[in-house]
């Protein structure tokens, strides 16, 4: 995808202080969304994830 490809080629930032300044919410940290992402799907079948993302 053409339109995504900025993502790739260079190093991607992403700042959060607007959304936190206007929600009072802290974005959760890359290293534990993807530890907890992970361990979300371990275990489940491609069918479960799927069934899961059908359902929500």
């Amino acid at each position: 995808m053409a339109e995504m490809r900025f993502q790739w080629d260079r190093p991607y930032h992403v700042d959060a202080r607007r959304f936190t300044q206007r929600f009072g919410l802290v974005p959760t940290p890359f290293a534990v969304g993807a530890v907890e992402t992970a361990r979300s799907f371990a275990g489940s079948t491609a069918t479960d994830v799927f069934a899961a993302a059908q359902a929500a």
